[in-house]
């Protein structure tokens, strides 16, 4: 790692070299034989590259019992009423995540998987909370709430032990893996105590989580789930004992994926170690993905139906020729820097020709006032509302980080930037093939804004976002 400034040079890949030893994975929960490296996996990696690109965490804790009442009263309320444990049987079963819900026509819609029930039959989708809070009203009215398992499974953790065997092997995990990160060199980047922690809380949870679990599945006997973030493992219980009741386990993509996301990437000497803790197959919205995955399942393309109906819809509308609209796009990471970005573009640019929007990571939207003042106290509007209109409203769509948003900014913004001014965009596009625009300094972003004619490279969009998806989400569903 060679230290730039305040910009880093890292190959992340070598992080990998971890796990290579594959006795990473010898050190299991007394439960269902759940490899302890696993939950924790992603979030060592994560730490690592936190420490040294000096990114901020942009999941904003929220306290449930620091919420108002009526909040509060509402979350419970709504949990219990739609618990999931209903007497009933679905084909297909899709546990998902409020955060992915945008408003449309004044309901939420969640942009993953709800047009799927349009073109598919025998689904049901179970969502957890968005920061014990759920989107409503919906589009689609059939749909429960996960959230009544974590909080049984959280409350029954605090009144029992972790097993003596459980905290044996967790303490010979947590010796292992710190003269690991000892040998490669990160002892020092990392706290590895705080895992100690992780595990033994999850050892006491999953106790009750996996019972809760395999009960749902039995009253529910769906032939396939699709699990959320089924690589990150958080829900690895769930995925361990659907695929040992022969029920196949499925993750769709959620958001961007490259060689250096180590979530959807693993090392030589684990990848098929793997296999009966991650997901059968995993569906991508295009070939572009899906080749920079190294995952033990089976890889489908089925496209991404909200985004091509989306785009067909807003290339109808017309932008406002007043004033061009420069979209500055956080992933919630570096808060500081987009600060710094945008006070110098609207000063060197002025307001007479641009004006100036600000979107938050919907992460940060319950500190989006704390964290920037700076940017809404010299003019930048903010905006919370649905991506792919505010896209297709701006001129120029600029992230200093890697996100999704720039891949999908594509197909609405002929403008597309992503300022390699700091480290996380540095370290995660390195040898990438890229569908926009990079700038290295300020003054090369601002060269971009201010050149006529300049456009992204659409030539290999289709690979991005596979345009046929009816088709091939039809197919799959007849192999179920």
């Amino acid at each position: 790692m060679v230290l730039i400034g305040y910009e880093i040079k890292m190959d992340i890949r070598k992080l990998l070299e971890i796990e290579e030893d594959s006795k990473i994975l010898d050190f299991k929960f007394e439960v269902l034989d759940i490899p302890m490296w696993l939950p924790i996996r992603f979030q060592v990696y994560q730490d690592i590259i936190n420490h040294y690109a000096k990114l901020d965490n942009p999941h904003i804790r929220v306290n449930l019992f620091k919420m108002p009442f009526k909040k509060k009263l509402d979350y419970f309320i709504k949990t219990l009423k739609k618990h999931p444990f209903r007497d009933r049987k679905v084909d297909i079963l899709i546990f998902g995540a409020g955060i992915n819900n945008v408003l449309e026509g004044g309901k939420y819609y969640n942009r993953l998987y709800d047009h799927l029930f349009k073109i598919l039959d025998g689904l049901l989708l179970i969502e957890s909370s968005s920061k014990f809070s759920y989107p409503t009203p919906r589009h689609l009215n059939e749909i429960y709430y996960e959230d009544i398992i974590g909080i049984f499974s959280s409350l029954y953790s605090k009144f029992c032990n972790t097993s003596l065997k459980d905290r044996q092997n967790i303490q010979n995990f947590i010796s292992y893996i710190s003269n690991r990160l000892q040998f490669l060199g990160y002892k020092d980047v990392i706290d590895t105590t705080n895992y100690l922690y992780i595990l033994e809380k999850m050892s006491k949870k999953i106790k009750l989580r996996s019972k809760l679990y395999n009960k749902l599945l039995k009253t529910l006997k769906p032939k396939a789930i699709i699990v959320e973030d089924a690589h990150y493992f958080e829900r690895i219980d769930l995925i361990t004992i659907a695929k040992r009741s022969d029920i196949r386990v499925v993750e769709y993509q959620h958001g961007l994926i490259n060689e250096n996301h180590l979530a959807y990437n693993f090392s030589e000497g684990i990848v098929n170690k793997v296999k009966d803790y991650s997901p059968d197959e995993m569906l991508f919205w295009g070939e572009y993905w899906a080749e920079r995955a190294k995952i033990p399942g089976i890889k489908v393309i089925v496209g991404f139906p909200y985004i091509e109906i989306k785009s067909k819809y807003y290339k109808q509308k017309n932008k406002s020729k007043s004033l061009k609209r420069i979209l500055l796009c956080s992933s919630g990471t570096i808060p500081e820097k987009y600060i710094e970005f945008g006070e110098k573009i609207l000063k060197t640019l002025g307001k007479e020709k641009y004006e100036y929007v600000f979107r938050p990571h919907p992460s940060e939207r319950p500190s989006v006032y704390d964290r920037y003042s700076a940017l809404l106290n010299i003019g930048y509007q903010l905006d919370n509302y649905n991506l792919y209109e505010s896209l297709s409203n701006a001129d120029f769509v600029i992230s200093l980080e890697p996100t999704t948003v720039l891949y999908e900014a594509v197909k609405f913004c002929d403008t597309v930037i992503n300022l390699i001014l700091t480290s996380s965009s540095s370290l995660y596009f390195s040898n990438e093939i890229l569908p926009f625009l990079t700038a290295n300094t300020v003054e090369e972003c601002l060269e971009y804004i201010t050149k006529e004619n300049l456009s992204v490279n659409r030539d290999f969009i289709d690979s991005i976002f596979y345009p046929k998806y009816e088709e091939a989400w039809q197919y799959w569903r007849s192999s179920i």
